[in-house]
């Protein structure tokens, strides 16, 4: 694991006032929200043209610890849609540039990077209160998952083809049972599943990404917009549809 330098990542009451105060004037973030969501801890697995937008608005709205996983170099063809990296980037790892961004936006925030792909590393090494699948393939969305309902971690997962857009939201409580197997069953060979291969426009994957960003933030703070459910977004014709994830008494990850 590769870890940015550590600076004293304490933060004043005062700070989260100068820092975040266009949030804090909002009627549902108080500053003891702002102080709780410094102390949480944030997994992002993927950090293409959905993870890297999100990861910035989060920490950028105050988050105090991520972890980024990814194993990928910038190519040219990403930067497209992947407006965090630059020309000057290529042949560079994701977590390393996106890390040193994080610490741009600020630099008292806690950056693991993982420069792995999710199934070579133990799920303990980015363990968090949340975890958040922005991977382009689906054996990392179905493993994730599985580790997530086993640990009782909250999930979140994303994607995009075309305009059509989904974001998931799990809690995966001890009470009852409800995860991403019981929608889609895992079935067919996950290793050829490769959302690159499809078109994509870049402001689409960004409104995907910021609408799970929104989803996550509001998660964390304890005001979920999204618990067990899934957001369908058509980015051609800004039409979302909102349901509910219902248990599958079948789902061989029910306990």
């Amino acid at each position: 694991m590769i870890t940015t330098e550590n600076i004293d990542i304490h933060m004043e009451e005062h700070e989260l006032l100068t820092r975040y105060y266009s949030q804090l004037i909002l009627n549902d973030i108080s500053i003891s929200d702002q102080t709780h969501l410094w102390d949480k801890h944030v997994s992002v697995v993927g950090l293409g043209g959905l993870g890297s937008p999100l990861a910035v608005y989060l920490v950028a709205a105050g988050l105090g610890k991520v972890t980024l996983l990814d194993s990928d170099c910038i190519e040219v063809k990403n930067l497209h849609r992947q407006v965090f990296y630059t020309q000057n980037d290529l042949g560079l790892k994701k977590v390393q540039c996106l890390g040193n961004h994080l610490k741009k936006i600020n630099p008292k925030v806690e950056v693991n990077l993982i420069p792995q792909k999710s199934w070579e590393v133990k799920f303990s090494e980015f363990r968090s209160d949340l975890i958040i699948d922005c991977a382009d393939n689906l054996k990392t969305t179905y493993e994730l998952n599985s580790e997530c309902v086993k640990n009782n971690l909250p999930f979140s997962t994303a994607s995009i083809s075309g305009y059509q857009g989904q974001v998931f939201m799990f809690n995966n409580t001890e009470e009852s049972h409800c995860c991403y197997e019981c929608l889609f069953e895992e079935v067919g060979d996950l290793n050829e599943n490769d959302c690159a291969d499809v078109g994509v426009l870049g402001p689409s994957v960004s409104m995907i990404a910021s609408i799970q960003a929104q989803c996550v933030l509001k998660k964390l703070l304890n005001n979920p917009i999204l618990e067990d459910g899934i957001l369908r977004i058509d980015t051609s014709t800004m039409k979302i549809k909102k349901n509910k994830i219902n248990t599958n008494n079948s789902c061989k990850l029910s306990p």
